[in-house]
């Protein structure tokens, strides 16, 4: 019941070498930028949360790179709200500060279609919603750990 469409892509940027010749696969880092950009293309927020909840290391400079391509205000606080909530990550305290550096104070929503039930994450300027099934990392559920 999942329909999947070819997407161009903004950029063919930041692929990962070892693919390249035979299938164009981006870096884990561009991929997540590329998911929060268009939220609505990646299945949903939930599925992203889900997604990070499983990584262990993103490479900051990589993430920011992903985020220079694009170089929109929106998607640095989307970004940077979105990659707070994993400590798991352990992203340091700088990349959040320049990510924050690039962002306009006016408040936008983080998904556009949940209007309902959310509050205004003052942070980053953001209206968030006020719950999101994000994946408890301890569950198995790909029978994998």
């Amino acid at each position: 019941g999942i329909n999947y469409v070819y997407k161009k892509a903004k950029s063919y940027e930041m692929l990962n070498s070892n693919y390249q010749e035979t299938v164009k696969l981006t870096c884990i880092e561009k991929t997540i930028v590329d998911c929060i950009y268009r939220i609505d293309l990646a299945g949903c927020l939930d599925e992203i949360y889900k997604a990070l909840s499983l990584i262990k290391y993103l490479d900051e400079q990589k993430l920011l790179n992903a985020l220079l391509l694009y170089n929109k205000a929106i998607l640095y606080k989307k970004v940077g709200y979105i990659l707070k909530q994993f400590p798991n990550l352990n992203i340091s305290t700088k990349f959040f500060s320049i990510v924050h550096s690039f962002i306009c104070l006016n408040s936008e929503y983080l998904v556009d279609y949940s209007r309902d039930n959310q509050h205004l994450d003052k942070e980053w300027s953001l209206i968030v919603p006020n719950k999101i099934d994000a994946h408890d990392p301890t569950e198995d559920i790909y029978g994998i750990y």
